[in-house]
């Protein structure tokens, strides 16, 4: 088996308008970015290349998880947001 660590790149950190988030063609993933208070501020459904727009957020700290279809998180991380 693949590390997940391995087919989930995130980046760039630190970030300032998008994150682009690449996974293996053909996995499909979640992504959730949630703030240091818990508060969940943006999902995404990842399939290939995708992004998240991050513009509208405080810089600050943040943490991403990446989840399979059935909710069992594989990889999770922090990532800065910058303005």
């Amino acid at each position: 088996t693949i590390a997940a660590n391995e087919f989930v790149k995130v980046y760039p950190n630190p970030a300032s308008g998008t994150v682009n988030i690449h996974v293996m063609q053909g996995t499909e993933l979640n992504c959730k970015l949630v703030d240091v208070s818990g508060k969940i501020v943006a999902t995404k459904k990842l399939d290939g290349d995708d992004r998240i727009d991050v513009a509208h957020l405080p810089a600050g700290l943040y943490f991403y998880t990446v989840e399979d279809n059935n909710g069992s998180a594989l990889q999770s991380g922090k990532l800065s947001i910058n303005k």
